[in-house]
């Protein structure tokens, strides 16, 4: 996605608060920020947003951003008659959304933001279009900023699955809790009626030995 002209003419404020790329540009110097990864089955990397780079453009060349991380691959092309081609490689992972996004700062302040939203067990992404605010401009842009920034985030059946992961989880501490409980509690009963049992044998014995000592004082007598 291309930022408006009249995103681009004026303080991009709107832009910057949606995508921390613009931000990051808006604010320079800014350094790398983090987020929280997602957890499921597979864990997806976490988000990362590179610091602000200074670039520049040789005379009737086109402009080439190129980025890489440690599992995504960041590569922009736009030529001096306004056309250009974002793509790149992420690592696959399965119930995830993946976004990319470039921010482009030209000379005289005016910020353009390339996006990419796609599925991310995917591994990658190619769009192409035009614009006549880079065809227009491009000169501004011979020397330029950029940022980039990518993130995963779990689609809806992703995050309903890791739902039902955590559930069962938790059936299954519950079920494990209430064995060892029943476990505890059945031990408890046999020391008990071990005990009741010795203590009912000794009383025996004792009540013998009476009897057989009254019954000899008996037949002396």
């Amino acid at each position: 996605m291309i930022v408006s002209r009249r995103y681009y003419r004026l303080s991009l404020l709107t832009a910057w608060s949606l995508l921390p790329v613009a931000a990051a540009l808006a604010a320079q110097p800014v350094s790398t920020s983090v987020a929280d990864p997602a957890t499921l089955t597979e864990a997806a990397p976490a988000d990362e947003m590179s610091p602000v780079e200074h670039g520049t453009t040789k005379p009737n060349e086109p402009l080439v951003v190129k980025k890489k991380f440690k599992d995504v691959d960041v590569n922009l092309i736009v030529n001096l008659d306004g056309s250009w081609l974002y793509s790149g490689h992420f690592k696959k992972i399965k119930d995830h959304d993946f976004e990319a996004d470039v921010a482009l700062k030209s000379s005289d302040g005016g910020v353009i933001v390339f996006q990419n939203v796609s599925d991310a067990s995917q591994g990658e992404w190619s769009k192409q279009g035009e614009s006549r605010i880079l065809k227009d401009d491009f000169q501004t842009f011979s020397q330029h900023d950029f940022a980039t920034h990518f993130h995963y985030s779990l689609t809806k059946e992703g995050r309903l699955k890791l739902f039902k992961e955590r559930e069962e989880k938790r059936a299954q501490a519950r079920k494990e809790e209430k064995e060892k409980i029943a476990k505890e509690q059945a031990a408890q009963a046999q020391r008990a009626q071990q005990s009741g049992s010795g203590g009912s044998s000794v009383w025996s014995t004792v009540l013998s030995a009476v009897e057989s000592v009254t019954g000899l004082l008996t037949s002396i007598f």
